[in-house]
């Protein structure tokens, strides 16, 4: 059989042959899994590593854990005896103390230096140097720094001057020297590690001395050994790569090693000297600033490896000579049948051929056939593209017209939904109106292309949120306008329905009238919530993705195809409402229902508030403030649109405020004074109301605070301004009060407290007396001289003139005349 099949034609082995295809094929099928294994091979290798690397930092944070427990004991043994305050007169002895100071060394070598010994810890011993008496105090005895090295604690491989020199003179703070071995007389040869403390603490350059702490290093070596179990090293290692204690005495990390042991931990692999690969893990105390490392072969790791190796090397060889033999087999027999297939095609086509295309036994197979299937779609195509090239437009015209109701739901037939690719589920329908603000943030410009580009991008963003449920159709009004007409399944309706579902939609039908409310016989919330849901995703997507800004309108839910233009009609004027609204908001029709459209702050109200808060008067301004809050948000409810319009307003009349008295807000208001800023970024009008109130009560303190010195300029304006205008016969007490911006009432009583006296009264005695001075002059009459201070006739002249001097002004100008002399001016008003 495999003669034969290797004896096939020269025109298999054609490159374009289908053969040669399918045998490529069958062998990257069969290469799959073969490569997955390989994968699979170095992947285990991996984890089995990574496993490794895991278990060793798992037993290196056991062993510091460990570690540190047992230094911090030490730690806390040094602290107790270093902060002990006999110690600071022990170490400021210079050796000639009295028996009884003696005495008092020996009771502290007692009562601290002993007490840590023997009971468990790693302290094996512990002794305090005093450098101006050179005197070593021990648990056990009391000599000099000589003896003490020699006799009783001599360090194997280092001389006394080495020992005095790194151990007692120079400064330490919680230092642990390598481990070394000591010759006790007691114990006999020890490996101990060596902590030593300067004392005092706070000193750094003046060292009266230091405590030295002896631990044992047989325990601390037991443990490495333990975690180095299974032919592995541990090293400790100090912060400057000095090595402190390893797992076996003798053994040493290499300098290659201790140069890549970086940061707080870290693992990493090193191959030694002879070319053997380690696996090196480390780790840093928290207690001290030591580095555990522990080193461990590779090779021990990956041990049960190998001969998983082996076995899968020799799978792989078989595997492949098998599925060579196996996918040219497969090959061979299918693409005999497409052989015969492209025979017959170049058969019944002829020698012909179109212009300067490849001829017919000049292509593959899979060409061959691949071009005639496309021919004959190309063909198909053209002929449904001509048929449905007119679909479109015939579609966004009827949506037009839905819209507009100008259908006629009787003539609306499935046969016609179909040839405009439409279908509805239900004759539940509502519209969302899409008006799209500036798009100059989405494409840079606002060209005819752009525009396309955003309802294209709209129409399809509809489509997705709609998709599914319910059915959505969009259809381009004008260039900023687009309408979205959504038609609901009634199965999503009475699924949402609840126990008061029926009750619900009755009152809606009752509200609304015969064919004129919400959905009949459903519960429609359910649905407009899905509405509200997806016009909401809409904006957000449109603007936080495209940059797009969008207002939207939603209808409420109505039935019968019919109502589709009534449906358009509020959609519309739910988006016409942005204006008050502002722009990129959702405003559903049903809820501008039942809402006050307007406000009321009068102008008697703003001046009465403006009174009170240039007056000073807190509570006033506080019970107006709480009045106009409980009257529109109280008792009734107006529209939010209505309630910031009403908020604004009020802010203009803070600024009127500040304006009229020339008040700079920075002088009174901390921070940046935007209040129009901050109300915007309020949500309710409960906190646009405490903001308002804040601002109002503010300038009424400031007010308060001022008042003093503006009455004083208060009061002098208002004289100066009376005789500036004294002869102007408009000049009354509301003229005055508008010329002040305060209300008659507050001008009539501020004046008569401030100048004693009604203010009616200050100005007639300020015209009668210049009337008296004009009285002089022969040649004016009483007529001219009434006009002149502000009269509209001798009369009122003659009233007020009796009433100020007691006489008319003919017989105060008789009296000048008998007198011969010009009288003393006796104006009341001047001064």
């Amino acid at each position: 059989m495999i003669p034969k099949l290797i004896r096939l034609p020269s025109t298999v082995w054609n490159r374009k042959s289908v053969f040669l295809t399918l045998l490529s094929s069958y062998l990257l099928i069969f290469l799959l899994p073969v490569t997955i294994g390989v994968v699979l091979y170095s992947k285990v290798e991996g984890m089995m590593v990574e496993h490794a690397e895991r278990a060793n930092t798992a037993l290196l944070d056991q062993l510091r854990q460990t570690l540190d427990v047992r230094l911090r004991e030490v730690e806390h043994a040094s602290q107790r005896i270093t902060l002990n305050p006999k110690l600071q007169g022990l170490l400021n002895s210079d050796g000639s103390e009295a028996p009884e100071d003696a005495y008092k060394l020996v009771e502290f070598m007692k009562d601290h230096l002993a007490q840590d010994r023997g009971r468990g810890t790693l302290i094996s011993d512990a002794y305090l140097y005093f450098g101006r008496s050179d005197t070593i105090l021990s648990s056990t005895a009391r000599t000099d720094s000589r003896t003490f090295f020699d006799r009783i604690y001599p360090v194997e491989g280092m001389s006394y001057e080495d020992w005095t020199r790194q151990v007692l003179e120079s400064y330490h703070y919680r230092s642990y020297l390598p481990a070394r071995r000591i010759s006790s007389s007691d114990v006999g040869s020890r490996s101990v590690l060596t902590y030593v403390q300067s004392l005092p603490l706070v000193e750094t350059k003046d060292i009266k001395g230091a405590l030295v702490l002896l631990l044992d290093a047989a325990p601390v070596r037991a443990m490495l050994s333990q975690a180095a179990a299974g032919g592995g090293r541990v090293f400790i290692v100090s912060e400057g790569g000095e090595l402190v204690l390893s797992s076996k005495e003798g053994e040493a990390p290499g300098g290659a090693l201790l140069e890549r042991l970086g940061g707080t931990a870290g693992r990493f692999e090193q191959t030694d000297e002879s070319g053997r690969e380690h696996i090196v893990t480390y780790a840093r105390s928290e207690q001290t600033t030591w580095r555990y490392v522990l080193v461990l072969p590779k090779d021990l790791v990956l041990q049960s490896l190998q001969t998983l190796k082996a076995w899968a090397l020799g799978l792989l060889l078989l595997c492949l000579l098998g599925g060579g033999l196996a996918a040219y087999r497969m090959a061979y027999r299918n693409a005999s049948p497409i052989r015969e297939l492209a025979r017959f095609i170049r058969s019944s086509r002829g020698e012909g051929g179109t212009p300067g295309e490849p001829r017919d036994d000049e292509l593959g197979e899979f060409e061959l056939i691949r071009e005639t299937i496309e021919v004959s779609r190309e063909e198909e195509r053209r002929l449904r593209d001509t048929v449905a090239g007119q679909t479109p437009v015939l579609r966004a015209n009827f949506l037009q017209r839905l819209l507009r109701g100008e259908v006629d739901p009787e003539a609306v037939t499935p046969e016609s939904l179909r040839f405009m690719q439409m279908r509805f589920v239900s004759d539940l329908f509502a519209v969302l109106y899409v008006r799209i603000g500036d798009i100059r943030e989405f494409g840079g410009d606002a060209s005819e292309r752009q525009w396309a580009l955003v309802r294209f991008i709209v129409t399809n963003v509809c489509r997705d949120l709609l998709a599914g449920a319910h059915h959505g159709y969009t259809v381009e009004l004008d260039r900023t306008t687009m309408g979205v007409i959504v038609n609901f399944r009634r199965e999503e309706v009475r699924e949402g329905m609840g126990a008061g579902a029926g009750q619900e939609g009755a009152g809606s039908q009752r509200d609304g009238g015969e064919g004129a409310g919400p959905v009949s016989g459903f519960s429609s919330a359910s649905l407009q919530d899905d509405l509200l849901e997806a016009a909401v995703t809409l904006q957000h997507v449109m603007r936080s993705r495209f940059k797009v800004p969008l207002t939207l309108g939603i209808s409420r839910i109505h039935e019968g195809l019919g109502r589709i233009g009534e449906c358009a009609l509020e959609a519309a004027r739910a988006a016409d409402h942005r204006i008050v609204s502002g722009a990129e908001t959702v405003i559903r029709f049903a809820d501008l229902q039942g809402e006050a459209h307007h406000y009321h702050y009068p102008i008697e109200l703003e001046v009465q508030l403006m009174g009170a808060v240039k007056s000073g008067d807190v509570e006033g301004v506080q019970r107006l403030l709480q009045s106009i809050y409980a009257l529109h948000f109280g008792s009734r409810r107006i529209t939010p649109e209505m309630g910031r319009c009403l908020f604004f307003n009020m802010v203009s009349t803070l600024l009127k405020i500040l304006n009229g008295m020339s008040l700079q807000p920075a002088d009174i208001f901390p921070g940046d004074f935007d209040p129009f800023r901050k109300l915007s970024q309020c949500e309710t009008a409960e906190e646009m109301h405490a903001e308002i109130s804040g601002l109002f009560l503010t300038l009424c303190r400031y007010m308060k605070a001022r008042s003093s010195d503006h009455s004083q300029l208060l009061l002098q304006a208002i004289r100066d301004h009376i005789e500036e205008r004294y002869g102007d016969g408009g000049l009354s007490l509301t003229s005055m009060a508008d010329t002040f911006h305060i209300t008659p009432q507050y001008l009539s009583a501020f004046f008569k407290k401030q100048q004693g006296e009604n203010l009616t009264d200050y100005v007639a005695k300020v015209r009668v007396g210049h009337a008296q001075r004009l009285l002089r002059d022969k040649r004016l009459t009483v007529t001219q001289i009434a006009h002149q201070v502000g009269y509209a006739a001798d009369i009122g002249l003659i009233r007020v003139f009796k009433k100020v001097t007691g006489t008319t002004p003919g017989k105060y100008r008789e009296t000048l005349e008998e007198e011969g002399a010009v009288p003393q001016d006796h104006r009341t008003g001047s001064k």
